[in-house]
C-alpha cells in the first residue's frame, strides 16, 4: 500500500475568511464600481484633451494676433508730425524801398521760430502781377530774422508778392550750434559814421550821403566773403538799404567799409550793419596760421 502524502496545511483564520466572502458577495458592486471609475476616468481624459485642444487653437490664434501686430504701426504721425517738424517760416508784407532814379528795392523780413531747425539754403523770388522781378538765395540760421532784398528793381506796376522756394532744412542740437556759432561767427562791426550829401562836397550834395564801418575778424578763422547789409530804420520801420562785402578777412584782422547812397534817404533814426556768414558752407571759412602764411 502506497505511503500518503503528509502535505502540512495551515489553518484559515477568521479575517481572511471574512475578507473573502466580503469580496464574494460584493464581486458585482465592485465591477460596477470599477466600471463607473473607469468611465469617469476616460471622461475626465477626453475632458482634458479637449481643453487642451481648445487651448492650443486659442494659443495659435492669439499667436498669430501677436505676430501680425509686430508688422503693424501703430504711431499716429498725422499727429506726431507737428510736434517734431519744423514750424514753418513766417513772412511779413514785402516792403517797397526808394533806390536810385526810378528803381527801387525790394525787402521782405523772414523769421525762422526753430530753435531746432536750420535752413543752410533757400530761393526766393519777388512777383509782380504774376512775373518774377527779382530773385535770390539765402539761408537762415536757427532762431533767426533777416531781411531778404531784391536791389535795383524797375517800379512795380501793381502788388508785389513774395515766393519761397527750394528751402531745405536742417536738424541741429542747440548746444552744439551755439558753441559751433560762438566759435566761427566773431565778426565785430564799430565806429559806424554816416556824413551826408552836403558833408561831403558840393559835387555830392544830391547823394544821400555816406556810410562808412569798421568790421574786425575777432574769430580763429580767415573769412573769404563777409555780407554786410547796411540798414536804415525810422524807428522799427525799414527804410532804407544798401548790400556790400568785405572780402577775405584774416583772423584780427580790420577792413574800413563804406557805401554810398545814390538816392535821397527818407528820415531814418538808426543805423544797422548785419554781417552776412553761412556757417553751412565750408567755403566761407579758411584756416590761418601764422602771418605771412598762405592760407588753405
Amino acid at each position: 500500500m502506497a505511503a500518503k502524502n503528509n502535505i502540512p496545511t495551515r489553518p484559515v483564520g477568521q479575517f481572511k475568511l471574512g475578507i473573502s466572502l466580503w469580496f464574494v458577495t460584493h464581486r458585482i458592486v465592485l465591477k460596477r464600481l470599477l466600471v463607473v471609475s473607469l468611465a469617469v476616468i476616460d471622461v475626465g481624459l477626453y475632458g482634458y484633451t479637449f481643453a487642451v485642444v481648445i487651448g492650443l487653437a486659442r494659443g495659435q490664434e492669439a499667436y498669430r494676433t501677436m505676430v501680425a501686430s509686430l508688422s503693424q504701426d501703430f504711431a499716429d504721425y498725422r499727429l506726431l508730425r507737428p510736434l517734431i517738424a519744423a514750424k514753418p517760416l513766417q513772412l511779413s508784407a514785402p516792403l517797397v524801398l526808394s533806390s536810385s532814379g526810378s528803381l527801387v528795392d525790394l525787402a521782405v523780413l523772414v523769421v525762422n521760430p526753430n530753435q531746432k531747425f536750420a535752413v543752410p539754403s533757400l530761393s526766393y523770388r519777388f512777383l509782380d502781377g504774376g512775373n518774377a522781378v527779382g530773385s535770390g538765395s539765402s539761408f537762415l540760421l536757427p532762431g533767426e530774422s533777416k531781411y531778404l532784398f531784391s536791389f535795383g528793381i524797375r517800379q512795380p506796376a501793381g502788388t508785389v508778392r513774395f515766393e519761397l522756394f527750394g528751402v531745405h532744412w536742417q536738424r541741429i542740437k542747440p548746444d552744439q550750434f551755439a558753441r559751433l556759432k560762438a566759435d566761427r561767427l566773431q565778426v565785430v562791426v564799430s565806429n559806424v559814421r554816416h556824413l551826408r550829401g552836403d558833408e561831403l562836397g558840393t559835387l555830392s550834395q544830391l547823394l544821400g550821403g555816406q556810410t562808412s564801418f569798421n568790421v574786425t575778424n575777432q574769430s580763429i578763422y580767415g573769412y573769404w566773403d563777409v555780407g554786410l547789409h547796411v540798414l536804415l530804420f525810422n524807428g522799427e520801420q525799414l527804410v532804407a538799404a544798401s548790400f556790400t562785402r568785405a572780402r577775405r578777412l584774416n583772423p584780427q584782422q580790420r577792413q574800413t567799409v563804406s557805401i554810398s547812397w545814390p538816392q535821397l534817404l527818407p528820415l531814418y533814426t538808426k543805423i544797422e550793419i548785419v554781417p552776412e556768414i553761412n556757417l553751412f558752407t565750408q567755403g566761407s571759412f579758411y584756416e590761418y596760421h601764422a602771418p605771412g602764411a598762405e592760407p588753405r
